[in-house]
Formats: C-alpha cells, sequence, structure tokens
C-alpha cells in the first residue's frame, strides 16, 4: 500500500505506516526545520510546503488572459511556473495514494489557543485536507488531532467525510497504550471509502464492510503503563532542557508505535476486503 503525508511534521505517522509495510508517495510540511528531517528520513520522497497550494485543478485559475496565460490565483503568477503542484500532475508524478494520513493543526481547538474551532486560521486548514481529499479520492484517510476537536468540530469533520463518500471511525488512543512511559493523548480518525463518493450525508446508513478499529480496541492494544510514577518529563514525554525548533517538532509529532498499530490494521482491512 502506498500513502501521501499532509501536515507531515517530522514524520511520526509516515515511520509508523513505513514499519507497517507502506511506502511514502509524498509529504506536505510548511516548516522549514521539519522539512529538513524529512529529507534526511526520507530523501527520495518528493516534498512540497503548502497544503493551500498543494494538488489544486488547473480549473480554479483564471481563464487564459489577453497573452494566453492561465494565471494561479494563489501565486499571482502563471499556472506551472507558479510553486502550486496540479491535480494531473501530481498523479502523473507520484501516482494517487491508497491511503491519505496528516494531523491539522489543532491550534485553535486546543485550549490553550482561543477556541475558535475550525473557523479558525489555522485548525481551518482542515478544509484544504479536505479538499484534497476530493481530489484524489484515496481509500483509506487518517486523521490526527487533540482530543479537543471532540468538542470543537468533530460534527463538520465527519460530515465533510460523509459527503466525500467515507464512512470514520475514530478512538482517542495514548502513549501509554504502548507502554510509553507518557501520556500524550491524542484522537484518531480513520475513514475508509464506502464506494459512494459524494452521494452520501450525515445520518445516512453507511455502506461499512468491517471495522477498522476493533469494538473491544483495550483488547488489540499493548499493555497499558499504568502506574502514574512511570510518567516522566511532561505530558508529551519530552525531557526538560529541548526547546526552540527542535522541542516543538518533537511536542507535535505522532508516537510512530501508534501509527504503526493503526497501520497495521488498515493493512489487515484491506486484504479482508479484497478476499471479500
Amino acid at each position: 500500500m502506498t500513502y501521501g503525508s499532509l501536515f507531515a511534521g517530522i514524520g511520526g505517522i509516515d515511520r509508523g505506516l513505513d514499519r507497517a509495510g507502506m511506502r511514502c508517495l509524498f509529504q506536505v510540511e510548511i516548516d522549514d526545520y521539519c522539512r529538513k528531517v524529512l529529507a534526511k528520513h526520507w530523501p527520495d520522497v518528493p516534498k512540497y510546503s503548502d497544503v493551500t497550494k498543494f494538488c489544486r485543478r488547473a480549473c480554479d485559475c483564471k481563464p487564459e488572459n489577453e497573452d494566453g496565460e492561465v494565471i494561479c490565483p494563489r501565486c499571482g503568477i502563471e499556472f506551472g511556473k507558479c510553486e502550486c503542484i496540479g491535480t494531473d500532475q501530481l498523479i502523473d508524478e507520484c501516482g494517487i495514494p491508497d491511503l491519505l494520513c496528516g494531523g491539522f493543526p489543532c491550534t485553535d481547538l486546543s485550549v490553550c489557543g482561543k477556541g475558535e474551532g475550525l473557523a479558525g486560521e489555522r485548525s481551518g486548514l482542515w478544509f484544504e485536507y479536505l479538499r484534497i481529499i476530493r481530489e484524489l479520492l484515496p481509500r483509506y484517510v487518517v486523521i490526527e488531532n487533540s482530543t479537543a476537536l471532540l468538542v470543537r468540530g468533530i460534527e463538520d469533520v465527519l460530515r465533510g467525510l460523509s459527503q466525500s463518500g467515507y464512512d470514520a471511525e475514530w478512538q482517542v488512543i495514548r502513549a501509554s497504550d504502548f507502554a510509553l512511559p507518557h501520556r500524550r493523548e491524542r484522537l484518531f480518525i480513520v475513514a475508509h471509502s464506502n464506494g459512494l463518493h459524494g452521494t452520501t450525508r450525515m445520518g445516512a446508513e453507511p455502506n461499512r464492510t468491517r471495522e477498522i478499529f476493533p469494538r473491544s480496541l483495550q483488547e488489540r492494544l499493548p499493555i497499558r503503563v499504568q502506574a502514574s510514577d512511570r510518567f516522566v518529563g511532561v505530558d508529551d514525554g519530552i525531557p526538560g532542557g529541548i526547546y526552540g525548533d527542535r522541542g516543538h517538532a518533537i511536542g507535535n509529532a505522532v508516537v510512530p508505535q501508534v501509527a504503526t498499530w493503526i497501520g497495521k490494521r488498515i493493512v489487515e482491512h484491506a486484504i479482508g476486503d479484497a478476499g471479500n
């Protein structure tokens, strides 16, 4: 299976999916420091810097002017010479991924933020994520975010997925569920195509196959760390003294072990569907 990574950060999800047997087709990340980390670990994978300029149809651009140029509304120059990459160009160069993954910014969702939810400038980038899903129509989508999304926007996320032809399941998973000595509690949404792209609605009976997350999630997770005295550092597991770009990048990263576990469940689901 192949995947494309949006809001890739330093590649926590990517590393986990690699370990689950998947192959990365492209990565999108706006932070310069994080892109350097990605370049070190995935030197042969194409990198793109801005989701707002990524995978856009040429019809989003203005019609030809008197000089026969098609002007990109984002860059203000001729499309093809700008920083944007068109959907057809992306598919020609990289192919369509089986899975699209990423954790869009939680800045406006977090209790530490302004609480604007998906109406905020940063967390509102979810709608770019949704646009790219609709452009590429991958079979699976993995979304990671703060648990604050459960009270500030998950209805809009699920509605967008459903209207795009995806059934979705979600779970809150902690790093400590994998015997790691910190909590790092995050929300994971896994959506899979129901074959009805653009025709479903929230509340409609889904054309579901098998569940990806088992009903009794605890039965399939590694042993949880129960003793509070085993937790180290702060909630996200970063020891004291790590600051700056490195500390910020690590603090935003997904624990690869969690992504590996999810990736393996998706591979099992895909194999099971192929056998039906």
